[in-house]
């Protein structure tokens, strides 16, 4: 019941964010579905199942660091605060942070629930022209209710852990990476740069990866005799190289987030910096804990979204993506602007303290509207350059 009251409680945010993992949940379990019907039809197939179930673990995983960032984002400080003086401290707050996280996700499941009993019909996917097939035969109960549990559990055990107790330097309680005034603990220089470097190693191995394999696949899938332009069949794609060369890619981006907006606040206030330069330069470095992942699951998807786009602009005859295909890539499109806009509503609340102490100096407004826009400009700057040299790079041999 407290759950349920947390939920329904929520600020616009939470909610926008509870609505997301809802919808997320219920399209991970049609996906799901679909991979466990495509399997009961045809059993002689084992790989080809077995992949389609690893390709689900895409979306599953978006759908985790959304559960992660709505843990992180709610309840709110004072709600929090409320709950500590309610008895319930930090060490309950996992359990409270589990069933609040799950419940949107066990809701989307239920939703779905009733395509495993077998139709003869197909799913409309609204603004693509596609229709998702739904399974024709009645599928396996223990089979069905193990796929659809997969997005609740995961999510709770992800939410769980976001916020588990650890001790400060008092010897007290409180939930992971956060101080006592609700402020999150930024982690260390050297843990961002050790990240920056293995971020960029991944990528680096990505694209190697990618360029190699392209040379491996058939000619008629690279020179487009086979009438699929430059992309491989989606068969020869999802089981060669190349999609474990974007693969490495994606993370790479996702682990040098935190280093690369580090960085760029370094390099903003480096040599002699005014007021505006040293003030964006110091909340991005105090930031790149924060923000840093979720920019760069954002990111990562932007470049998967623009490598498919320019293949697709520089060939003739290539066949569109299956539904199945622009399912998953609107789930974790939708779940990486979700955890942005978490972590950049997290940091947010990290620069109120930094806005009294300018308030209280006599610094204008106008001071803060140009550091807002000095940060907010650099970083997007950086982010864009990354995305599209990375985008480029990853459809190159493919062009």
């Amino acid at each position: 019941m407290l759950a349920l009251r947390l939920t329904l409680c929520s600020g616009p945010l939470g909610l926008l964010l509870r609505f997301v993992l809802l919808a997320t949940s219920a399209g991970i379990g049609l996906l799901l579905l679909a991979a466990l019907a495509h399997a009961q039809q045809h059993p002689l197939r084992a790989g080809e199942a077995a992949l389609r179930l690893l390709w689900c673990l895409l979306p599953l995983a978006a759908a985790a660091h959304l559960a992660t960032a709505l843990a992180r984002t709610e309840p709110r400080t004072d709600t929090r605060l409320g709950l500590e003086a309610a008895g319930l401290g930090a060490g309950r707050l996992p359990r409270l942070s589990a069933a609040t996280t799950a419940l949107p996700c066990a809701l989307g499941s239920a939703l779905v629930s009733p395509a495993a009993a077998g139709s003869h019909g197909t799913l409309h996917l609204p603004g693509t022209g596609h229709r998702l097939p739904l399974p024709t035969e009645a599928l396996p109960l223990p089979a069905t209710l193990t796929l659809l549990s997969i997005v609740p559990l995961t999510a709770a055990v992800c939410a769980a852990w976001a916020v588990r107790p650890v001790r400060d330097p008092e010897h007290r309680a409180v939930p992971a990476g956060a101080t006592r005034g609700g402020a999150r603990r930024p982690a260390g220089r050297t843990v961002r740069h050790a990240g920056l470097l293995g971020g960029g190693a991944l990528i680096v191995c990505g694209l190697a990866l990618t360029g190699y394999a392209a040379t491996l696949l058939p000619r008629a899938s690279v020179s487009g005799a086979a009438g699929h332009g430059g992309l491989p069949r989606p068969g020869e794609l999802s089981a060669s190289p190349l999609a474990a060369g974007w693969l490495l890619a994606a993370l790479g981006l996702v682990v040098a987030g935190p280093g690369l907006v580090s960085l760029t606040g370094r390099l903003l206030a480096v040599h002699r910096p005014g007021a505006v330069r040293l003030l964006a330069g110091r909340a991005l470095q105090r930031e790149a804990p924060h923000v840093g992942r979720a920019l760069g699951l954002a990111c990562a998807v932007g470049a998967a979204l623009a490598a498919l786009a320019r293949v697709r602009l520089g060939a003739e005859g290539v066949r569109p993506l299956g539904p199945q295909a622009v399912l998953g890539v609107t789930l974790m499109a939708c779940c990486a602007a979700g955890s942005a806009l978490a972590a950049l509503a997290g940091a947010r609340r990290l620069r109120r303290a930094a806005a009294r102490v300018l308030d209280g100096l006599g610094a204008p407004r106008a001071l803060r509207r140009r550091v807002t826009l000095a940060r907010t400009g650099v970083l997007g700057a950086v982010f864009a350059l990354v995305l599209c040299g990375t985008a480029v790079l990853a459809a190159l041999p493919l062009t």
